[in-house]
C-alpha cells in the first residue's frame, strides 16, 4: 500500500496501522521514528519493514514537533462544563508545573473528528510535546484513537479494554460499589441511579458498574440519564414520578445531587429522612450542601500526577497502552439515613422500578 500526495487522509496508513501490523504499541513505533536507542534491533527492523511495506509517511507537523521539545503539554478538555473536567485540568497543570512543563489547554466545542482535528491543529501550532485528553465523549475518544498524529497521548477517563491508548482514571467499579454498599448498610434496597450523559465515557463506565453491583445484589437498577447539571437534578427531584418509589438516589456527580435535593424539597420530600442521596466527585462545595453531601471522592491531584508522569515517561515506555486505575473513597456526611418506614417500597414496586 503506497501513499500519494493526493490520497485522502482517511486512507493514509497511520502510526496505529504500523503498530498493529508490527505487533507492538504505537509508542514503540513512535520511539523508532524518534531514533530512540531503547529498542532491540530486531524490533526496530520489524517496525521499519512494516513502515516501508504499508507506505506510512509521518506528517510534517509531527516531524516538526519531534525535532524540538517545547516542554509543553497540550490538554484537550471535551466536557468543560463538568466540575470534574475542570478539576482534572487544574491537577494536570499543577503536576506539569512540578515537572517544569507548561500546559496549553484547548476546549472542544465540536464533537467527533472535527473537534479533534481542531484541537491537534491548535496545539501543533504551540509545538506541544504530548497530548492529554480529559473527560472525552465517546465520539471524541473514537476520533483521537483513529487520529494520524504521532504525539504521546494519555486519556483521563475510564476507556475500557478496547482502547489502544494509555489511560488514567478512577476505578468506577469501586466507586459504584462504595455507594451501593453504604446505601445497603443503611437498609436501602430500592435505589435510583441519576446517570451522566450516554455519550460520556466516564458516565457509561459508572452506569455499567452500578448496574453490575445491583445485579450481583439481586436488586432492580432503575436509572434516569442526566446532563451533569444541577438544573436537571432539580427537575428530577421536583417532577419525576419514580421518586415516589425509591428510598435512595446515587447521582453521577455532585451538581446533579445538589439540584436533586432542592427539587425533592419543593415537593416535601426530605433528605435524608425520606430519601437518601450520594453524589460523585466531592467537589469543593459538597460539604456545604443542606444536608452536607455524602459522596464518592475522586482524587484529581493523583489523576493529574499519573497523567503527567505517563506522558513525560513515554520515551521510556512504562505504560504502552496500559490502564492505570486509582481508588476512590467514600466521604460520609449527612445525606444518608435509614429508610423511613412509610416510604419503604413494597415488592410490587420493585418490579415496577425494574421496568423504568
Amino acid at each position: 500500500m503506497t501513499s500519494t500526495a493526493a490520497e485522502p487522509d482517511a486512507l493514509r496508513p497511520s502510526i496505529y496501522d504500523v503498530a498493529r501490523e508490527a505487533g507492538v504499541s504505537h509508542m514503540t513505533v513512535s520511539r523508532v521514528l524518534n531514533d530512540s536507542p531503547q529498542l532491540r534491533d530486531e524490533t526496530r527492523r520489524r517496525i521499519l519493514d512494516v513502515i516501508e511495506a504499508i507506505g506510512y509517511h509521518r506528517s510534517e507537523a509531527a516531524r516538526a514537533l519531534s525535532s524540538r521539545r517545547s516542554r509543553a503539554i497540550g490538554v484537550v478538555v471535551d466536557s468543560a462544563e463538568r466540575d470534574a473536567s475542570r478539576a482534572a485540568l487544574v491537577a494536570v497543570q499543577q503536576a506539569a508545573r512540578g515537572r517544569h512543563h507548561s500546559v496549553v489547554p484547548f476546549s472542544i466545542t465540536t464533537n467527533g473528528q472535527a473537534g479533534i482535528d481542531d484541537a491537534v491543529a491548535h496545539l501543533a501550532a504551540h509545538r506541544v510535546d504530548a497530548l492529554c485528553l480529559i473527560a472525552p465523549r465517546i465520539p471524541t475518544l473514537q476520533a483521537i484513537t483513529a487520529s494520524h498524529h504521532d504525539l504521546p497521548t494519555v486519556i483521563v477517563a475510564d476507556t475500557g479494554d478496547g482502547c489502544p491508548l494509555p489511560s488514567v482514571a478512577v476505578d468506577h467499579s469501586v466507586g459504584a460499589a462504595l455507594a451501593a454498599r453504604h446505601f445497603m448498610d443503611a437498609g436501602h434496597h430500592s435505589m435510583l441511579h441519576l446517570a451522566g450523559p450516554e455519550d460520556s465515557v466516564d458516565a457509561v463506565s459508572l452506569t455499567r458498574s452500578w448496574r453490575s453491583v445491583m445485579r450481583q445484589s439481586h436488586l432492580p437498577a432503575p436509572l434516569v440519564v442526566g446532563d451533569w447539571s444541577s438544573d436537571f437534578g432539580y427537575e428530577i427531584g421536583a417532577t419525576h414520578p419514580g421518586m415516589d418509589s425509591v428510598t435512595a438516589v446515587f447521582a453521577a456527580n455532585d451538581r446533579m445531587a445538589l439540584g436533586l435535593i432542592h427539587g425533592l424539597w419543593t415537593r416535601g420530600i426530605r433528605v435524608p429522612a425520606d430519601v437518601s442521596v450520594i453524589g460523585y466527585d466531592d467537589h469543593a462545595g459538597a460539604s456545604h450542601y443542606l444536608p452536607p453531601l455524602t459522596t464518592v471522592r475522586q482524587d484529581f491531584d493523583a489523576l493529574g500526577c499519573e497523567a503527567v508522569h505517563a506522558l513525560l515517561s513515554s520515551g521510556e515506555g512504562p505504560l504502552e497502552g496500559a490502564r492505570r486505575r486509582l481508588l476512590p473513597r467514600l466521604v460520609v456526611r449527612d445525606s444518608v439515613a435509614a429508610p423511613h418506614p412509610r416510604r419503604a417500597p413494597e415488592r410490587s414496586t420493585s418490579h415496577r422500578l425494574a421496568a423504568m
